[in-house]
């Protein structure tokens, strides 16, 4: 059926149509123009037209590398962590410092005292081998920086075997730096770990010209005035005002000086005024290994309490696992316990293993095996603790080689091969 279109719409119709058709006109006259204007210019309009073309493919690629891209991890603002961190540092509180500084440290690559302050603290919790990475992540940090250098040569002098680097890189410090004391202190620190004691006081006596504020100058001075010619009121002295200085630079710092101070009393027999000055660094800092280890020593040797004592230098072994002397004074106290023997033989072992080359603790761990009826394992500790008992010149400790060699079999005067030459310590239990 056809539907007629109502008349009063059939005007409008026409109407509609004869405008459609003007429009079409209108349309074609204007492609047309557009067309041929196009033809004339397109020298012009080519470069524009790639332009716009090449414009829009990129904007399509970056849309589809970005919805292919995985989402991004938001970089952890290190601002406010940096704040408590170093709260914790400046009132001794190494661990909990620590514990902040580390996770940051690839947020702030170029921070040289933020990377300072972990090796340091590493030093002061007796983790030598962490101390020495990063000591070198603090030089990476900015190698034109003179304390970075220093703290690397004081690592590496804490650490095993480093002696040679921990001078060139505490020359290093200096050379950038001819006025830190610092840099002189630890150099003073290395010459003596060299043994050159002379060359050592000159050095420390330089620093503390350099800058009579320097805790680390006097701190040297005093550890050489200790271990070189066994002055205690001169060490004291020097130490003392580290430490007071330290107190109110490098908090942290002063608590490593407190355990120098310790060790001094304990050799006075101030044993209570050396376990009232541990007692304080362990309240601020209870991962202080270098206090944990005095205070098991003490406990052990001063107070006759080998468990004790054991308890102590366990928590020292836990906290740094590879620290030389926190697992040979475990072993004293372990062969000082009843029944505990193979524990005390395990953690001799052990302080070899790390890279000990003191001819005390060889024997004590030859004597440990020899005690449990092994000698095929004595005899790899016998023979070379008796050369590094010759290299360090200690005929007391030669003749009670000698005395436990024929147990095993081996002649009380053996001939070995030279070995390497032994390092000055600055671990008066040894």
């Amino acid at each position: 059926m056809h539907i007629r279109t109502p008349r009063r719409y059939r005007g409008q119709r026409r109407n509609l149509i004869a405008s459609r058709t003007i429009l079409m006109l209108i349309i074609i006259g204007l492609l047309a123009g557009t067309g041929v204007y196009m033809m004339q210019n397109m020298t012009i309009l080519q470069p524009m037209a790639y332009e716009l073309i090449g414009t829009a493919i990129i904007k399509v690629q970056d849309q589809a590398m970005t919805i292919a891209a995985p989402t991004a991890t938001a970089t952890p603002d290190p601002r406010n962590d940096l704040i408590n961190a170093n709260n914790f540092w400046e009132r001794g509180s190494v661990s909990e410092a620590l514990r902040l500084y580390m996770p940051m440290l690839p947020s702030v690559p170029n921070d040289v005292d933020v990377h300072y302050r972990v090796a340091l603290g590493m030093i002061i919790q007796g983790s030598f081998n962490e101390a020495v990475e990063y000591g070198e992540m603090t030089v990476s940090a900015n190698p034109l920086s003179s304390d970075a250098w220093a703290i690397r040569a004081w690592a590496l002098d804490w650490e095993t075997g480093h002696t040679g680097e921990a001078i060139a890189s505490a020359l290093q410090a200096k050379d950038l730096n001819p006025k830190n004391a610092r840099a002189w202190a630890y150099l003073a620190e290395a010459y003596f770990s060299a043994g050159q004691g002379k060359r050592a006081f000159d050095t420390a006596d330089t620093a503390i010209n350099l800058d009579p504020n320097s805790p680390e100058a006097y701190r040297a001075r005093g550890v050489l005035s200790w271990f070189i010619n066994g002055d205690a009121d001169s060490a004291l002295k020097d130490l003392n005002q580290a430490y007071e200085l330290a107190a109110n630079s490098n908090p942290a710092l002063a608590g490593l000086i407190a355990v120098d101070i310790a060790g001094i009393e304990v050799g006075n027999k101030n044993i209570t005024g050396a376990v009232d000055m541990l007692k304080k660094v362990l309240e601020v800092n209870p991962d202080n290994t270098q206090a944990l280890l005095q205070m098991g020593v003490i406990q052990m040797n001063q107070n006759g309490d080998p468990s004790q004592g054991s308890s102590f230098l366990q928590r020292c072994v836990d906290i740094a696992p590879e620290n030389i002397d926190c697992n040979y004074q475990l072993g004293r106290a372990q062969a000082k316990i009843d029944n505990q023997m193979p524990a005390a033989a395990e953690s001799f072992a052990r302080a070899i293993q790390l890279g000990s080359k003191r001819a005390r603790h060889y024997w004590w761990a030859a004597q440990a095996q020899i005690s449990l009826g092994n000698c095929s394992k004595a005899i790899e500790y016998l023979e070379p603790g008796y050369q590094y008992a010759k290299d360090e010149n200690n005929t007391e400790l030669m003749t009670a080689f000698e005395e436990i060699m024929p147990e095993c079999g081996l002649n009380s005067r053996p001939s070995v091969a030279p070995a390497a030459t032994a390092e000055a310590t600055t671990d008066p239990s040894a």
